[in-house]
């Protein structure tokens, strides 16, 4: 195998309510579907990249909780490389409630993170860069500023 693409940034849980149109405030509408899927920039990024059969590697922080049960699971599926990824007890997954309107494609995102660490500079310390071909930071990785 060749050398890897390297993103940096975030993974979360991505819970996507599809709805026959947005919901009125303090309303009650059933969804006609939902699905769970791994999400965040730099996870979404690592798919684009596995899709074209491109070595990727995702170095993110996550919890060993089920919701990165499952985007861990959903990593090895996608042949997604996350063996430097930082896993947290004490913490929960990010959560991101997609709700997609079908009536006219619509959607509004809303985004919970309990105080989920960002990947930090000792993580990154700890790679070999002699693995990667290119790394992708996503723009919220500030720590990198100016120390590499």
């Amino acid at each position: 195998m060749g050398k890897k693409i390297l993103c940096v940034g975030l993974c979360c849980l991505d819970l996507v309510m599809y709805c026959k149109s947005y919901p009125i405030e303090d309303s009650d509408q059933r969804s006609l579907s939902h699905s769970w899927q791994r999400g965040g920039n730099a996870s979404n990024n690592c798919s684009v990249f596995a899709e074209f059969g491109i070595p990727v590697e995702i170095l993110g922080t996550m919890s060993n909780d089920i919701g990165g049960q499952f985007m861990k699971e959903d990593f090895k599926k996608c042949g997604i490389f996350f063996e430097n990824c930082h896993f947290y007890e004490e913490y929960e997954s990010p959560v991101s409630s997609d709700w997609i309107n079908v009536q006219n494609g619509s959607r509004t995102i809303l985004f919970s993170n309990k105080n989920m660490p960002e990947v930090s500079f000792e993580d990154f310390k700890c790679l070999d860069l002699n693995n990667y071909s290119w790394i992708h930071f996503e723009e919220k990785c500030m720590w990198y500023q100016g120390r590499l």
